[in-house]
């Protein structure tokens, strides 16, 4: 099932749909083209900050499955309910919604797109919203070791977050905590992403025990698109 294929209920008005996949594709070519570079960042916020809405009904329609999975990997690691959640690239709240299905409400939201974080406002999932970019380093307005779980759906991927920000993320994370993240595994045919580079980084983090230990499955992003889901679980060593 394509994207095109189960847009029926938005076609009210062809003409608004239509220029959404064409800029939508544009986008996507030039992400592609430029291997992962991040050059091209203010373009991609740019298009979330105006399709916001148009991306949040289309994404109801196309099958995304990744929301769902990443939220019952938290079920079988963290019990308790009140854990501190965040969701880096919660868009308009996909994960932090499935997470409320299960019973967590100590969540937070952090995306690079004002629009879609109003839009993520507008059903109440979140405490806190921080609209800010993640660069390697520190995340800007976030506490180390904060958090007991931190996801990130759909972000580590080509044209949106470089694996050099995996580190910054486990930084929010408490030791004994979690980070989950999903990476595509198209993503891995790219320099930028691939899966050599994502090794390196990860060893580099478990020799310093900031990261004791590591799995991974393969599961559905979306009908016809793989991803890995990744989770590793925080060490007592210092994020440098």
């Amino acid at each position: 099932m394509s994207d095109r294929e189960s847009t029926t209920e938005l076609a009210q008005n062809p003409a608004e749909l239509t220029e959404y996949y064409q800029r939508r594709e544009d986008l996507f070519d030039r992400m592609v083209t430029g291997n992962g570079d991040q050059g091209d960042k203010k373009r991609v916020i740019d298009w979330y900050q105006e399709w916001a809405t148009l991306f949040d009904k289309q994404f109801e329609n196309a099958g995304f499955e990744y929301p769902k999975l990443m939220a019952e990997k938290v079920v079988q690691l963290v019990e308790d309910k009140q854990s501190k959640i965040l969701d880096i690239c919660a868009g308009t709240g996909k994960v932090g919604l499935q997470l409320r299905t299960y019973g967590y409400t100590n969540l937070d939201a952090l995306d690079g797109s004002a629009s879609m974080l109003e839009l993520a406002k507008k059903r109440d999932i979140y405490q806190k919203y921080f609209h800010c970019m993640i660069e390697p380093g520190k995340i800007k307005d976030i506490d180390d070791s904060s958090y007991d779980v931190v996801c990130c759906g759909a972000g580590v991927v080509v044209g949106h977050l470089p694996l050099n920000t995996i580190p910054t993320m486990l930084r929010a994370v408490k030791p004994g905590g979690y980070l989950i993240f999903t990476h595509q595994v198209w993503s891995t045919g790219f320099d930028s992403h691939s899966d050599e580079k994502l090794d390196s980084i990860i060893h580099g983090l478990r020799e310093k025990d900031v990261c004791s230990s590591i799995n991974f499955k393969e599961g559905t992003y979306r009908p016809g698109e793989i991803m890995r889901m990744y989770v590793l679980h925080r060490g007592p060593g210092t994020v440098e």
